[in-house]
């Protein structure tokens, strides 16, 4: 009997939704940052159940000997690599042991999405510039969509990342429909140098997507090896919507040159 990821998928999706508002259910919105970090803790505790025991997750700050990241909402990190201090579920690290930064919304609308892609795009600029070659999941999560098309999503994660590579939030789930992922190479041909963010609408399946590209990213793109039980067999590229180049800034413009003093007789 050949088994129902997509049923799977979607049962995560549902998953989400039932916890999601349980602490809301006792204290209203009067205590918006308890609600918060709650849903947080509902994303940290799914992705513990199939996360390699090579890492851990926790919420945190990425620090370095000339700053620190501002607070990330998933931290995941290489447990082979010493951390600088671990309390209950916050923890410092250096950029060395930083695998992947999740960034947590309850709603997003085109403007707070704009803003979250630039925090994580800055905190993407301060691991790369410590560990250039560095292989960063950069996510964005937001549990319900309020507004904000395709093309407004696709432009706003290209411009965080400002053409450059080491700034790029490469993958986004945003309500229960709507993904976003970065390709370097092509999706279909495997061609280096693609680049490009993909906007996907995966009917209830945008957060089941999103926790297995996580999976993937983790096990370095191996997950399938011949046996997918990880993605519905037809993929999602007949449902991606449209797409946005990584484009490299251009360089700034070169100085005036320097008049010379003229000379007179």
């Amino acid at each position: 009997m050949a088994i129902d990821i997509v049923g799977y998928l979607k049962s995560l999706t549902a998953e989400c939704n039932a916890q999601k508002d349980r602490v809301r259910h006792f204290i209203g919105l009067n205590h918006l940052l308890s609600d918060g970090a709650w849903k947080e803790s509902v994303l940290r505790a799914m992705i513990s159940r199939t996360m390699p025991a090579t890492y851990a997750v926790a919420s945190g700050f990425v620090v370095t000997e000339d700053e620190v990241s501002t607070q990330i909402d998933v931290l995941i990190y290489d447990t082979s690599i010493p951390v600088l201090y671990k309390g209950g579920d916050l923890v410092f690290v250096p950029p060395a042991a930083c695998v992947a930064i999740i960034e947590v919304k309850s709603r997003l609308n085109a403007t707070q999405f704009r803003n979250a892609t630039q925090k994580l795009a800055d905190i993407c600029d301060l691991v790369k510039r410590y560990e250039p070659q560095k292989r960063l999941f950069a996510g964005l999560f937001a549990y319900e969509q309020d507004g904000g098309n395709y093309q407004t999503l696709l432009e706003h994660i290209a411009a965080a990342a400002n053409g450059s590579s080491q700034r790029v939030v490469n993958h986004a789930a945003i309500g229960n429909n709507t993904f976003i992922k970065y390709w370097p190479e092509h999706p279909d041909s495997g061609a280096e140098g693609y680049k490009t963010w993909h906007h996907y609408t995966l009917t209830d399946m945008a957060p089941g997507y999103f926790l297995h590209n996580l999976m993937s990213y983790l096990a370095r793109e191996n997950l399938i090896r011949g046996n997918n039980v990880w993605f519905p067999g037809d993929g999602k590229e007949a449902r991606c919507d449209g797409t946005e180049a990584l484009i490299a800034a251009a360089p700034p413009a070169p100085e005036p040159a320097a008049l010379e003093p003229r000379q007179t007789d």
